[in-house]
């Protein structure tokens, strides 16, 4: 997870988001470089930021994600403006796809078209009128069935997370 932390006070953002380098150096990152400088969310769900310390960020939308760092902030800061990225999750596409696996997106959003792309199609054999994804929630695991052949499931995008699994 991209996290940045941007105050008046430049030398107290550079000690939270440890940077080194011009600000507008930072500012314009690659993805690479927001994977390999971004902070790991552990097991339980928490991001450690310095001076911030620990962050509960697990199921939360990046507008969450957003207001628990600022609120988190705030205890230390006045006016800090936070920015947050999701750079990566994993997800699983098996079944009937040419190439099942588990994958790695590093984009904020993927769809389930995105994924089935990613994964070389759906065979012959596969069902597109029955596809189950299996979503992690706060409440326990979210299934639901999609039928990609109907025009309806083009209109509402329907958006992969963290640890989503889609089966064919």
């Amino acid at each position: 997870m991209y996290i940045k932390v941007f105050t008046l006070n430049k030398e107290v953002s550079d000690v939270i988001n440890q940077s080194s380098g011009s600000s507008q150096q930072n500012l314009f990152q690659n993805e690479t470089s927001l994977y390999i400088n971004g902070y790991a969310v552990d097991d339980s769900g928490y991001v450690e930021v310095p001076v911030l310390g620990k962050i509960l960020v697990i199921n939360k939308t990046i507008d969450e994600a957003v207001e628990a760092v600022r609120a988190r902030a705030n205890n230390y800061l006045k006016d800090a403006s936070v920015v947050v990225k999701l750079i990566s999750f994993k997800f699983t596409v098996f079944g009937e796809v040419s190439r099942p696996g588990i994958y790695r997106n590093f984009n904020n959003q993927l769809t389930v078209l995105e994924a089935i792309s990613m994964a070389g199609d759906i065979t012959d054999f596969g069902n597109r009128r029955q596809v189950l994804v299996l979503r992690p929630s706060n409440t326990g695991t979210q299934t639901f069935r999609l039928d990609l052949t109907d025009k309806k499931f083009l209109l509402p995008k329907v958006s992969f997370c963290c640890q989503t699994i889609l089966f064919m």
